[in-house]
């Protein structure tokens, strides 16, 4: 029985882990494979979820949660990037700009769509 926590700096290596590495390593012997958000965003990891987290508890992959959030107006899409719009701000959607590994979002615990 092998368990893995992986200590992750941003969204990207998050949603590595959670979308492609825990399957693979779980058919593989692993009993639990988790991402654990550290670093410079640890103090909103403890009140907020990235999306790869918030989708997970929706049974949402990370893109499935982010199209449903943009068509339900919480993000915007301009074909590049997405941003937060006034209806995520009120939702207490925060962007976090990261330039190491790229900018993400931070979602309240209890966020659920409509």
């Amino acid at each position: 029985m092998a368990r893995l926590l992986v200590h992750v700096e941003g969204q990207t290596e998050e949603t590595f882990v959670e979308e492609l590495l825990r399957p693979h390593l779980l058919a593989h012997g692993f009993t639990s494979v988790s991402a654990k958000l550290k670093g410079a965003d640890s103090a909103h990891a403890e009140d907020k979820l990235t999306s790869s987290k918030i989708g997970q508890k929706l049974g949402l992959k990370t893109a499935q949660f982010l199209d449903r959030a943009t068509e339900q107006g919480f993000l915007l899409f301009d074909g590049e990037k997405h941003t937060v719009t006034p209806k995520g701000e009120q939702a207490g959607v925060e962007f976090v700009a990261k330039s190491r590994f790229g900018p993400y979002f931070l979602w309240p615990q209890d966020f659920c769509l409509g």
